[in-house]
């Protein structure tokens, strides 16, 4: 085994680790938190996966927009002590069963398919070449995106400042 391939088990593994810490822990903030290194790790394989633009987005998008603004949720929340879950779910056999089912049935199509293994063509620089993409031929959907977004933090803006009026006694 090439340490590489041992690398990727082992951020593999702390990925399912943190994955199920996220479901089954009952207070939210070592969820988040869980979620929060979850996310880390999916960058990690997606080096592994050499695609540098998409790990360098995981890291920006997600850990460092998505899960601090959980993270600033949950604890801007009055009561912190009170976030557990308390309560008990009755269908945790049923939705066991369904999940045992659908991966067996997983597992079965992976095995039963005649995979094709090809030598990939090497890629020489990705982040230039999605940037060069980017500038030429999907200048426009480019744009339209970064358009939106202004948008969405300008509804934001205008949300949140309401909310400060309401708030005003």
């Amino acid at each position: 085994m090439v340490i590489a391939d041992f690398a990727f088990i082992l951020v593999a593994a702390f990925v399912l680790i943190c994955a199920c810490v996220v479901v089954f822990h009952n207070k939210i903030i070592y969820s988040a938190f869980a979620l929060l290194f979850c996310f880390f790790g999916v960058a990690g394989l997606y080096v592994f996966l050499n695609a540098e633009f998409l790990a360098g987005t995981q890291l920006l998008v997600y850990v460092g927009g998505i899960s601090v603004l959980i993270l600033f949720g949950i604890l801007l929340t009055k009561n912190i002590e009170d976030l557990t879950s308390k309560e008990v779910s009755t269908q945790k056999i049923f939705g066991g069963l369904i999940s045992v089912t659908f991966l067996g049935g997983l597992i079965y199509m992976v095995n039963s398919v005649d995979w094709k293994v090809s030598t990939p063509k090497p890629i020489e620089n990705s982040p230039v070449e999605i940037g060069k993409l980017f500038m030429s031929d999907f200048l426009i959907p480019f744009e339209i995106a970064g358009v939106l977004l202004l948008v969405a933090l300008i509804g934001a803006v205008v949300i949140g400042r309401d909310t400060d009026k309401d708030l005003e006694v």
